[in-house]
């Protein structure tokens, strides 16, 4: 494929840092039918984005939920057209508005028994936002192989 002279083609950089501070680094870009290297100077401001996952048990205790593990939420017995609910509290303790969102995953069937509110939402900086998940059968009906997953950006 071939460009005019001063077309803008973009270009996505994009990298992990592994320590919280700034940096400044220099990347040499090899451009087809070009003598000298393109030079790009990159700098970012490193930051951790610090988020703390709490699940309200069903006696007011919070039990804190690890990252990239499994927890389980037991709802029990649950009676027919009763509903049962789980509050988890997200904590922002990062230097920046953090969003995240709620997505439950699973069997069909067993999706439309349960409902998260809010499925998505930004939390600002050392504040908290509670999410509900709701389980409402409207059948005699085992609950598995359902995850709520998480993300914090």
């Amino acid at each position: 494929m071939l460009y005019s002279i001063g077309f803008r083609l973009p270009l996505l950089v994009s990298f992990t840092p592994s320590l919280e501070r700034y940096v400044h680094f220099r990347l040499n870009l090899k451009v087809k039918r070009k003598l000298e290297p393109l030079l790009l100077n990159v700098k970012a401001d490193c930051f951790n984005m610090s988020v703390v996952v709490q699940i309200q048990e069903h006696d007011g205790r919070l039990r804190e939920i690890l990252p990239n593990h499994e927890n389980t939420l037991d709802f029990g017995k649950v009676g027919i057209s009763e509903q049962c609910t789980y509050n988890l509290l997200v904590s922002n303790l990062s230097r920046f508005i953090l969003e995240v969102s709620f997505e439950l995953t699973g069997d069909r069937e067993h999706l439309q028994l349960l409902e998260v509110k809010p499925q998505d939402g930004a939390v600002e900086i050392g504040k908290q936002l509670q999410v509900s998940v709701f389980f409402c059968p409207q059948t005699v009906w085992n609950l598995q192989d359902v995850r709520l997953i998480v993300k914090a950006r």
